[in-house]
């Protein structure tokens, strides 16, 4: 079919040539979903299921959920793994294709169309600073997400967080001081410091230290969250 070697024998056993190596991962996904086309109809047995069951999702959600959802998935399949990854934007853009190889996606409702999904839980978004940041003392304002420097989640792909894209439409620019991949570390990169960052509330109630932040209400209409499978 490739017209090209795809193994190479040295000593008494083969290994995958370079090729080969490229094509690895999309047959095994291409295999997969054979899998699950000729699976469909069989009766299932959680209980004799041996697979790993795969999640993308954000390390926010990971934290909230992804204890329950194994503990679900262990009670029913006690010999199955769970496995979570991150979620990434080619899995959104490239979607359904990009999705086949997982079991589940948790992310922002409406980041996805014509999809199936699930509703599984609410927050809001809340502004963060260091609970001694002198620049801000009675409220948080405009003013101060434009003037103070920023830890931002995800970079270039920050547009995929409903507040950022907000403030860009507003005309506020954050000016960027550090980056992360992801939302739970985020408070640690405030304390201390007159950093200013934008996380979903109920992150607030999992930090070790909650008193070294202080949590403000967004000073503008902040598109709530909704979680969904």
């Amino acid at each position: 079919i490739f017209d090209d070697e795809l193994l190479r024998r040295v000593g008494n056993r083969y290994e995958l040539t370079p090729f080969a190596e490229q094509l690895l991962p999309a047959c095994l996904e291409a295999l997969a979903s054979v899998h699950r086309v000729f699976d469909s109809g069989a009766a299932f047995d959680p209980s004799a299921s041996r697979r790993t069951y795969r999640f993308a999702i954000s390390d926010y959600a990971s934290a909230l959920i992804g204890p329950y959802i194994a503990e679900m998935i262990n009670a029913a399949a006690p010999r199955a793994g769970v496995e979570f990854t991150p979620i990434l934007r080619s899995l959104v853009n490239l979607a359904p294709e990009s999705l086949r190889p997982y079991d589940g996606l948790i992310l922002p409702r409406g980041y996805l169309t014509e999809q199936p999904h699930l509703d599984l839980f609410d927050d809001r978004w809340v502004c963060l600073t260091a609970a001694d940041n002198p620049a801000v003392t009675d409220e948080l304002t405009l003013r101060h997400l434009a003037e103070l420097p920023w830890v931002l989640s995800y970079g270039t792909d920050a547009a995929l967080i409903h507040p950022v894209r907000q403030l860009r439409m507003l005309g506020l620019n954050p000016r960027v001081e550090v980056t992360l991949d992801g939302f739970m570390a985020l408070p640690s990169f405030v304390v201390g410091t007159n950093r200013v960052c934008i996380v979903q509330e109920r992150i607030v109630a999992l930090l070790a230290d909650a008193d070294a932040v202080r949590a403000w209400p967004c000073p503008f209409d902040a598109t709530p969250v909704c979680e969904s499978l």
